[in-house]
């Protein structure tokens, strides 16, 4: 027999126990995520758009956004996990809960395995296929949409590196600091015959300003982006860089600390995604290792 053990009344201003969720991560009460956290999806876009939570460890859809989870172990050594949604408390047992660490936060790919994209990994991947080390555009699409890594950025000073192989008509494009609208991009577009790196800032309003561009040249297809947003309080400046090396050739550098205002830096997010699009469905671009780090 299980015995349930009863909570006192929870005083203003407590946290309630378990493990409660802050902006589509998962922390310990405090509002701090720590390495003792528990790694489950929870996206940002589910809870706007009123759409069911996905509990990464459960593989499950609940019937709308989770806010709350609470695991339980009884005298017996049972383990429960206990899912809040909007239609009330759910109850699942035997269940697996991957071990958060810090390094979630930020993407880790290389796209080995054929098939579909990891789906505990990244959103938004029905028109993304991969193998062999390549992200590519699935069947006939021409534009895969952002695909978001499943947590937050935990630093609001990152970057994100990527390997791109352009092919065709196309854009190769790395996302950081992504939010309702506001954005920073690095773009690799080829037109079949020239290479170009493009950084652009997307306001909240959605009107796209060009920060630099960069040639990549003429031989080269295939290369390397480093895409970088920081803060640096102390100067009062938002630093947004992109490096660009293409293979066997020098490295490319746009950088620009004069553009954006603190009222810009509030209207980021910390959302990190990627995104393919390509002009002729015979093109076959692709995004190789992905790998995002605090600054």
């Amino acid at each position: 027999m299980t015995k349930w053990q009863e909570f006192p009344i929870r005083p203003q201003g407590r946290p309630w126990s378990g493990i409660n969720t802050r902006s589509g991560k998962l922390d310990d009460g405090t509002g701090q995520m720590t390495d003792s956290s528990v790694n489950v999806i929870i996206n940002q876009a589910d809870k706007l758009a009123k759409r069911k939570g996905f509990v990464r460890g459960l593989d499950e859809r609940f019937a709308g956004p989770v806010c709350g989870l609470h695991k339980y172990t009884g005298n017996c050594g049972i383990e429960y996990l206990l899912v809040a949604d909007q239609a009330g408390i759910s109850i699942r047992q035997p269940f697996f809960i991957p071990t958060f660490t810090s390094s979630d936060a930020y993407p880790s790919d290389s796209f080995q395995d054929d098939g579909p994209v990891n789906k505990y990994y990244w959103s938004n991947i029905g028109k993304y296929e991969q193998g062999d080390g390549l992200l590519v555009l699935a069947s006939s699409w021409l534009n895969g949409g952002d695909m978001a890594w499943f947590k937050l950025a935990s630093n609001f000073s990152y970057q994100l590196e990527f390997e791109y192989a352009a092919d065709g008509e196309c854009e190769l494009v790395g996302i950081i600091k992504s939010g309702t609208t506001a954005r920073i991009e690095a773009r690799v577009i080829s037109d079949g015959v020239t290479v170009t790196g493009e950084l652009v800032w997307t306001d909240s309003l959605g009107v796209e300003t060009s920060l630099g561009t960069v040639g990549l040249g003429t031989t080269s297809f295939t290369g390397k982006v480093t895409m970088s947003y920081q803060r640096d309080q102390v100067s009062d400046q938002y630093i947004v860089t992109m490096d660009a090396q293409p293979t066997n050739e020098g490295l490319q550098r746009v950088q620009d600390f004069e553009t954006l205002t603190a009222l810009d830096d509030a209207d980021f997010g910390q959302t990190t995604a990627l995104r393919i699009e390509r002009t002729l469905a015979t093109a076959m671009p692709g995004i190789e290792l992905v790998q995002g780090d605090p600054l």
